[in-house]
C-alpha cells in the first residue's frame, strides 16, 4: 500500500548497557511498527553517535552536543 508519504523513526539511545541484541531488537521493532518487517522493501538506516558535551554544558546537564553548520 504505497502511501506516497514517507516514513521515519527517529531514537536516542543511552550509553549504559547499549549492546548488539538491543540494537537489533530495537531496530525490528521499529521495522515492524512501520510495518516493513515483512515487505521486502528497501530501509535506510542512518546511525549517528552523539558527542559529549564540552565542560561548561555538561556542568548544566548536557548530556549530548551537536552542531551543523557553525
Amino acid at each position: 500500500m504505497a502511501s506516497g508519504i514517507g516514513k521515519s523513526a527517529t531514537v536516542s539511545l543511552s550509553g549504559h548497557n547499549q549492546t548488539l541484541d538491543t540494537l537489533n531488537h530495537i531496530i525490528a521493532t521499529i521495522a515492524g511498527r512501520g510495518g516493513c518487517d515483512k515487505c521486502g522493501r528497501i530501509a535506510l538506516l542512518k546511525v549517528e553517535y552523539v558527542v559529549d558535551p564540552p565542560p561548561d554544558l555538561a556542568k548544566q546537564g548536557v548530556i549530548s552536543f551537536q552542531t551543523e553548520g557553525f
